[in-house]
């Protein structure tokens, strides 16, 4: 079962929309190696053996972490690692305040 997180924008009326060839910029962690590979939402990433797909769920971005080997999965530590990266960088790009949400 994949661990979900919201990315949400702090004041509810902004949206983090934009065109969907900006998304492999915006939401790239800074610090953590990315590869972008091909898969179901709006955009997918694999990092560190992990797939993990981002999908618009206007106005909010809806990040979940797959492994397909349990053993591989990453801790709870490294997804709120990658997905606060992933919130940081969208911050940077749009200016828009945002944060990640557990779901």
């Amino acid at each position: 079962m994949p661990n979900t997180y919201i990315i949400r924008t702090i004041d509810l009326d902004d949206d983090l929309a934009f065109h969907i060839a900006d998304w492999a910029v915006a939401f790239r962690p800074s610090s953590i190696p990315s590869e972008v590979i091909r898969g179901w939402g709006n955009l997918r990433l694999r990092i560190w053996d992990t797939e993990v797909s981002l999908a618009n769920e206007g106005p909010d971005v809806q990040v979940d972490f797959h492994s397909d080997e349990p053993y591989k999965s990453l801790s709870e530590e490294q997804e709120k690692l990658i997905v606060n990266e992933m919130c940081e960088s969208a911050v940077r790009y749009t200016g828009i305040p945002a944060e990640v949400i557990e779901y």
